[in-house]
C-alpha cells in the first residue's frame, strides 16, 4: 500500500462539529485542574448549604445563591477529575495495545462492537438536559442579581435576559432536536460486512432502523481530525485553547428512498483512499477519526444520525 505520511493539502473546518476529545485538558493536568475548583468551591458550598458558619455580616446574598455558585465549582471540579481519571485510563490501554498489540490498534484504541455500531440518541437528549440544567442553574444567581436584588440596574437586567433567551433557545432547541430524533426514530445503527475495514479496500455497510418513508438519503463519509488551537474571542481581549475538527478527506452518496428496503435497510459501498494517514487513531488527543452521516429527507421531521467507523491502515 503506497503512503505520503504526510498531513492532506486539503483541511475544511467543520464548524461547530461534535469531537471525541470533548476539551483540550486531558488526564493528570485535568485530574488536578478539578481538585483545585472541588478545594475551591467546597467552602463555599458547606456555607451555602449551612454546613460550615460564617459571619452573616459578611453575606450580602442569601445562601441559596451562595450554596449555587459553591456547587457550580465542585460540580466543574469533580466532572474535570472524572474527565482525567478517564484519561489517564485511556493512555494505560493506549501504551499496554501498542506493546501487545501494535499491529492491531482496532482491538484496544476504541471499544468497538464487531458487529457494527448504534447511535445512541437517547443518551444525547439526556447530555441535552443536563447542559439545560446547568446552563440555567449557572444563571440563577445572575437572575436573582438582576431582577429580585436592589443592587442591579436596567443594563444588568438586559444582559442577563439576553443570556437567558440565548440559553433558552439555543440548548432547549438542540434538547428538542435530539429528543425528536429519539421519539420519532429510536437509535440509528451501521451494521459491518467486514471488521475493521482497511485503507485501500473497498468497505461495505448496512444502514439500518431507517424511516420507511424517505424520499432520498444522503450520506457523508468524512476522515477527521482534530487540532488544538488558541484562538482569539472577538474583540481579540482573551485567548482561549480549542478544539477544531478539520475535515481531511470527503465522499457523498445520494440515494433515492426506493432503495431503502421494507425492514428499513439500505446497504452502501465505499472505496477507501490509498493512504495510511487516514488511518483512524480516537485514542490519540487530538484524534483523528472516520464517520458516516447519514440524512434523510423525509415529510415533516427529517432524519439525522452520525456513527463512527473503524477503518484503519493494514491488510486483511
Amino acid at each position: 500500500m503506497a503512503s505520503t505520511l504526510q498531513p492532506p493539502a486539503e483541511r475544511i473546518v467543520l464548524k461547530g462539529h461534535k469531537p471525541l476529545s470533548g476539551t483540550t485538558i486531558h488526564g493528570w493536568p485535568a485530574l488536578l485542574f478539578g481538585a483545585v475548583f472541588v478545594i475551591m468551591g467546597s467552602p463555599i458550598l458547606a456555607i451555602g448549604m449551612k454546613w460550615m458558619n460564617y459571619p452573616g455580616s459578611s453575606i450580602h446574598a442569601p445562601l441559596w445563591v451562595i450554596g449555587i455558585c459553591g456547587g457550580l465549582f465542585v460540580a466543574c471540579g469533580v466532572w474535570l477529575m472524572i474527565h482525567g481519571a478517564r484519561g489517564l485510563r485511556r493512555l494505560w490501554n493506549m501504551a499496554n495495545g501498542k506493546q501487545e498489540l501494535p499491529e492491531s490498534p482496532w482491538l484496544w484504541d476504541y471499544p468497538w462492537q464487531a458487529q457494527g455500531i448504534t447511535d445512541n440518541k437517547f443518551k444525547e437528549s439526556l447530555k441535552s438536559i443536563v447542559a439545560l440544567a446547568v446552563f440555567g442553574t449557572f444563571l440563577a444567581p445572575f437572575n436573582w442579581i438582576a431582577f429580585v436584588s436592589d443592587s442591579s440596574g436596567i443594563f444588568w437586567q438586559v444582559l442577563t435576559g439576553l443570556f437567558d433567551v440565548i440559553i433558552l433557545f439555543g440548548v432547549g432547541s438542540y434538547l428538542l432536536k435530539n429528543a425528536g430524533q429519539f421519539l420519532a426514530f429510536g437509535n440509528g445503527r451501521v451494521s459491518f460486512q467486514e471488521f475493521p475495514f482497511f485503507l485501500d479496500q473497498t468497505m461495505h455497510l448496512t444502514i439500518s432502523r431507517l424511516p420507511a418513508d424517505l424520499t432520498t438519503v444522503h450520506l457523508d463519509l468524512r476522515c477527521i481530525e482534530e487540532a488544538y488551537e488558541i484562538r482569539e474571542r472577538e474583540g481579540g481581549q482573551k485567548r482561549e485553547s480549542v478544539v477544531v475538527c478539520y475535515q481531511i478527506y470527503h465522499d457523498a452518496q445520494t440515494i433515492r428512498g426506493e432503495q431503502v428496503n421494507e425492514t428499513g435497510e439500505l446497504r452502501c459501498a465505499w472505496n477507501l483512499p490509498d493512504d495510511k494517514y487516514f488511518t483512524s487513531t480516537p485514542s490519540e488527543r487530538p484524534a483523528r477519526f472516520w464517520e458516516l452521516e447519514v440524512q434523510g429527507t423525509r415529510p415533516g421531521m427529517d432524519y439525522h444520525s452520525r456513527f463512527l467507523l473503524p477503518v484503519y491502515a493494514g491488510t486483511p
